[in-house]
């Protein structure tokens, strides 16, 4: 009867634990001085998750906030691309933190976003600084491979009730 009890215990602590852990990732571009953007001048630059632990195979984020730190004159009109796609398109003035939905970094990894100053021969803006916060899981928990430290951990157990098993029946 113990060792009935002694395996169950085991199993269900085995089967609770998992590999699945939370995923914030804090990602920062900042030239070493700020880039001034006349008009129609593009700057492009690369957040790279992967240099943070980010998996594509096996991770997935779920979220994810931008937050670009512009310096210049207020009422600029101001382009923001994603991967090439527009995703905002405002004047600078009304420029916060912007919130994307990030499904398509799961094939890579990245996200290119590439600012660009419209309007006329006006003023200018500085980039300074790009924070990409993302959220997401390491690992699918649904298809977990079982680690060896929790099959050792398993036949630890199950070698402890043989012993056991048999010191009884000598007995």
């Amino acid at each position: 009867m113990k060792l009935l009890r002694s395996l169950l215990v085991t199993g269900l602590i085995t089967g609770l634990a998992s590999t699945a852990q939370a995923l914030p990732i804090t990602d920062v571009v900042q030239p070493l001085s700020p880039v001034t953007l006349g008009t129609g001048v593009a700057f492009p630059y690369t957040h790279d998750l992967l240099a943070h632990g980010f998996d594509p195979l096996s991770d997935t984020l779920t979220g994810a906030t931008l937050t670009l730190d512009l310096t210049g004159p207020g009422g600029q009109p101001l382009a923001i691309r994603f991967d090439g796609d527009q995703v905002f398109n405002s004047n600078l003035n009304t420029l916060g933190p912007i919130t994307v939905t990030l499904s398509y970094l799961q094939a890579d990894g990245l996200l290119n976003v590439t600012l660009t100053k419209g309007g006329g021969a006006g003023n200018s803006f500085s980039f300074v600084r790009s924070t990409l916060f993302a959220d997401g899981v390491v690992g699918d928990p649904g298809n977990d491979i079982p680690e060896p430290g929790t099959l050792a951990l398993l036949g630890i157990g199950l070698l402890g009730g043989v012993a056991r098993l048999r010191k009884s029946r000598r007995a």
